[in-house]
């Protein structure tokens, strides 16, 4: 695997960032995070706990696909932590990007509740969990995604991605 872009999705407190980090520090790659991403105005519409539109989302998957292709204009190896709960949001990520795989980190619901309880320092609320699951469009069998679950540590996860990743590029 070289030049490559892994964008790691699924809802909120299924681990993205957890399994993002942890993926990039084993495979030596640049880390980022899609929240950081958001404009002010997005921020401040989900502190608030409103949900965002896809307009809103408009110059957020616009910024992310300029960053991903500075990343790949330089040849660096990125994993990246973004939600991408729609078909048309992974579309817009993939498009004209062959470098890119997509990992999706599926979960039950009451697992991914749990831990968006528990969670400190970050705008999404587990009491939104049920607007990020209406809007899941889970990925199909056509977009080659790689689902993982979540009901494992965190080094079992990477582990999985990373023997997934590795069968996927000998086919």
């Amino acid at each position: 695997m070289s030049d490559l872009a892994i964008i790691v999705t699924g809802v909120s407190g299924s681990g993205k960032t957890t399994i993002g980090r942890l993926l990039a520090e084993r495979l030596g790659w640049l880390f980022a995070d899609a929240d950081d991403f958001h404009p002010d105005s997005n921020v401040e519409k989900l502190t608030r706990q409103q949900p965002l539109t896809d307009a809103d989302r408009e110059p957020w998957l616009a910024a992310l696909c300029h960053w991903l292709d500075e990343q790949h204009e330089r040849e660096r190896d990125v994993v990246l932590a973004c939600s991408a709960l729609k078909r048309r949001y992974r579309d817009r990520l993939r498009k004209d990007r062959p470098h890119t795989r997509f990992v999706y980190l599926h979960g039950a619901r009451d697992v991914i509740a749990r831990r968006l309880t528990h969670r400190e320092g970050h705008f999404m609320r587990a009491h939104m969990l049920e607007g990020q699951i209406s809007d899941l469009e889970p990925p199909q069998a056509d977009e080659g995604v790689i689902t993982v679950d979540v009901d494992a540590t965190p080094d079992q996860i990477v582990d999985e991605i990373l023997s997934k990743l590795e069968s996927a590029s000998q086919a």
